[in-house]
């Protein structure tokens, strides 16, 4: 697999901590300004910051993100064909702390889309 190389990121905005990462660590974040990744066999090497020209040689795909900020990737782990509701709202409950069983004890979680999706 080709090793590769974005360079040329404005900032990097990432979590302090290990995933999974869930309540009050969501609000730990770190911006990473002039930044590079380095990515070996599809997997992050590196996030660094300043001089990525040592990491350039001719096995790295280079991408240039054009002064781009980069945000991890917000990732919903299933989908659905259709579904009724939203469930926004929970989120600053989530980052909160606030837990599942709580939020569905408040009229929240799955069992609200279900509702509206029987609804609808």
């Amino acid at each position: 697999m080709n090793d590769v190389l974005i360079y040329n990121i404005k900032t990097i905005y990432t979590n302090n901590n290990l995933p999974p990462v869930k309540g009050g660590l969501m609000k730990d974040i770190n911006e990473i300004y002039d930044a590079f990744i380095l990515v070996k066999d599809g997997i992050i090497e590196k996030i660094g910051q300043g001089d990525y020209k040592k990491y350039q040689n001719h096995k790295v795909k280079m991408f240039d993100a054009n002064n781009s900020i980069l945000i991890p990737g917000l990732i919903d782990s299933h989908t659905h064909l259709v579904f009724g509701g939203s469930r926004e709202h929970e989120f600053a409950k989530k980052i909160a702390g606030v837990d599942y069983l709580e939020i569905l004890k408040q009229g929240g979680g799955i069992l609200s889309t279900v509702k509206a999706t029987q609804e609808a």
